[in-house]
């Protein structure tokens, strides 16, 4: 959900949201100009980072890049546009040996180090510590900046992290942890160096930002057993996020993808873009941004459904660059707009595909409202009246409303007012056509919300009265690391039995959880919610359900079980075989961790994001979770394909 109102407008349209769906500390992108100068040293026996001869980087951790990695000889080096800059270290508490750069109004500080991998290096990991200290205000959002950039030989640097997520952090360090492993592989097949290098800067007259880097370290990373990781993004832009996906009923093999496609971090820009697959996930081709809604300054929140026939959809939200002065009372004046242009301020549009998202066409207007967002998309695939129906619902001000085509996505019936839900409802359709949407409505007190859940029997015309079917305990709106945590539940109907499954994020135990709870009888009753992480440390978040013919219930989410600190995350998947009634052991995916807040886009009010959802389908008999993280260095889409048979099911 983009975040572009005016801090006065923001209070009005979100006071009855929780914590929950607010947004969190971010990064920007600068480019770090450095000058060249180097210092002697030797190194320790199985060390291979060098000291400075002017001991401004000494004895201790930062040196330590790793045992048994050959160096090439050459030094740290420290560079500065300051001819008499100092370097300092170890004042920053505990960390004796930290090294600061920057800490003075207009500064560029930049320290490198090469190394020559060797051959067999396996897979390879650069670790850091990095603690920030600054006056500026939280959200006053990131002027100063500190990259990582690796170069292999004398190429062209590659950013791989930025960070100044930690802003208002001035007590602790945060570990982060990037692969380095592909550009090592460069380095070793021509036969020559890779520089990695921490740059700091200080880009206005005022500021004195100090970047504390410390605990340096490349270390060999032993992957894991499991799938391999694919990498479904080609990185041809600055980040991605929200990613969703979906399978063609007609043919496993061919998957369709979407996600929010950054152009600028620091500006938080971004459109909706598409991947897809013709080989059930193998390889996956990057298809761009989709056209279309240029009026618009932004599209964003993509959802991925296929109808019946192969044909695919994409929703989107599409906002218009709103100026700060605007008041809320100008952007419903212009809600009303009565075709594809930007005169309503945010809008729901729907693009179809006849080709396996390929190309698409043109973009249907589904609706123009003052704050529509947060839209999710159904197609009725069943052999009833209403085959090849499309639904779409949405919030506009913290009201669900509903909309359904009955000309394959060309044209859309006027909004229907559904329920109060202020983000996060979700729309399914079970086997024999009934539509059901469930919605988070949040009570007068902040912890707890309810799940309603409406239904209708006849394609959309009428909708039975909102219930009260499940309640929540809504969680943090950031976790540790400072960065947005929604808490979207995710609902599928069993195609064979109707049977309902929501999963969703609670901390009712006093940390984050992923709990579901199911319906046998339509929704008139739910069971008793169950825990499907099979561990109660660290935090477990972003849960998203599939389901498949004979009980099969397939959840994934983000686990950070592995961190003693909380920090650091994996993927993880849970089955059941007897349709979400029990789980066996979660299975790790990801085959490395990686920390949510690194290289995060800031909103336009710095504030950092990671994603509110994530994507994944059960095709044939192969489980295919498809999530964003930062391990490059960048945010980027991943996925894997795991056999059903290997996600336990509890015995």
């Amino acid at each position: 959900m983009p975040n572009l109102l005016p801090p006065s407008i923001r209070h009005r349209c979100y006071q009855r949201l929780p914590g929950s769906l607010l947004l969190a500390f971010a990064l920007v992108i600068v480019p770090v100009l450095v000058s060249t100068a180097t210092a002697t040293s030797s190194v320790a026996r199985d060390v291979v980072a060098r000291e400075t001869a002017t001991a401004a980087v000494r004895d201790g951790d930062f040196e330590r890049l790793a045992a048994g990695i050959s160096a090439r000889p050459s030094p740290w080096r420290f560079t500065s546009r300051q001819p008499d800059r100092a370097i300092h270290v170890g004042r920053a508490g505990s960390h004796g040996t930290a090294v600061r750069l920057c800490g003075m109004p207009r500064c560029e500080d930049e320290l490198a180090q090469e190394i020559k991998p060797p051959v067999e290096q396996g897979a390879l990991t650069l670790v850091y510590s990095l603690r920030t200290e600054t006056a500026k205000p939280p959200g006053d959002g990131c002027a100063d900046e500190f990259e990582v950039r690796l170069t292999v030989g004398n190429g062209t640097a590659t950013t791989v992290g930025r960070s100044c997520e930690e802003v208002a952090v001035s007590d602790e360090f945060a570990q982060h942890r990037i692969d380095i492993t592909a550009l090592a592989a460069q380095a070793v097949e021509t036969r020559t160096f890779l520089r990695i290098a921490f740059a700091g800067q200080t880009t206005d007259a005022a500021s004195s930002t100090r970047f504390w880097l410390d605990d340096v370290a490349v270390l060999r990373v032993d992957r894991p057993p499991g799938p391999a990781n694919i990498q479904v993004s080609s990185g041809n832009f600055s980040a991605y996020s929200e990613p969703h996906v979906a399978v063609d009923p007609t043919n496993p093999d061919r998957l369709v993808g979407a996600s929010k496609f950054f152009t600028d971090n620091s500006d938080y820009r971004f459109r909706v873009g598409v991947f897809f697959s013709d080989d059930g996930g193998r390889r996956w081709s990057e298809g761009g941004m989709l056209p279309g809604l240029e009026t618009f300054a932004i599209t964003s929140d993509p959802v991925v459904a296929f109808g019946p026939e192969g044909e695919v959809y994409v929703t989107v939200i599409a906002v218009t660059e709103i100026e700060p002065e605007e008041e809320l009372g100008d952007l419903i004046a212009e809600a009303i707009a009565p075709d594809v242009s930007a005169e309503g301020g945010w809008g729901v549009f729907i693009y179809r595909s006849d080709d396996g998202g390929e190309t698409f066409d043109a973009p249907a207007k589904v609706d123009i409202g003052s704050f529509d967002d947060k839209e999710w998309l159904a197609v009725d695939r069943s052999e009833g009246p209403h085959r090849g129906n499309v639904y779409v619902v949405w919030q506009d001000n913290c009201v669900t409303f509903f909309s359904r085509s009955t000309d394959g996505g060309r044209t859309f019936s006027p909004r229907k007012a559904l329920l109060t839900a202020c983000a996060g409802t979700q729309v399914a359709v079970g086997p024999d056509g009934t539509i059901y949407v469930l919605g988070p409505t949040y009570t007068p007190h902040p912890d707890v919300a309810a799940y309603r859940l409406t239904v209708s029997h006849d394609g959309g015309r009428t909708f039975d009265e909102p219930r009260a079917v499940i309640q929540v305990s809504v969680m943090p709106g950031q976790l540790n690391g400072g960065f947005r945590a929604a808490a979207l539940p995710s609902l599928a109907v069993v195609p064979d039995t109707g049977d309902l499954v929501v999963t969703w994020n609670d901390d009712r135990n006093g940390n984050v959880n992923i709990w579901l709870s199911r319906s046998t009888d339509g929704g008139a009753t739910f069971s008793n919610p169950i825990h499907v992480n099979d561990v109660a440390r660290g935090d477990q978040f972003q849960p998203t359900v599939a389901v498949a013919p004979g009980g099969t219930v397939v959840v994934s989410w983000f686990d950070r079980r592995a961190d003693p600190e909380n920090r650091l995350a994996d993927v993880y998947v849970a089955r059941s075989a007897d349709g979400g009634r029990t789980f066996g052991p979660a299975v790790r995916v990801s085959t490395q961790r990686f920390d949510p807040s690194l290289a995060a886009p800031p909103d336009s009010s710095g504030n950092l994001f990671f994603g509110d959802y994530q994507g994944l389908v059960i095709a044939g008999e192969t489980v295919i979770p498809f999530w964003n993280d930062p391990r490059t260095g960048l945010q980027q889409i991943w996925s894997a394909r795991i056999p059903l048979s290997d996600v336990p099911t509890k015995p």
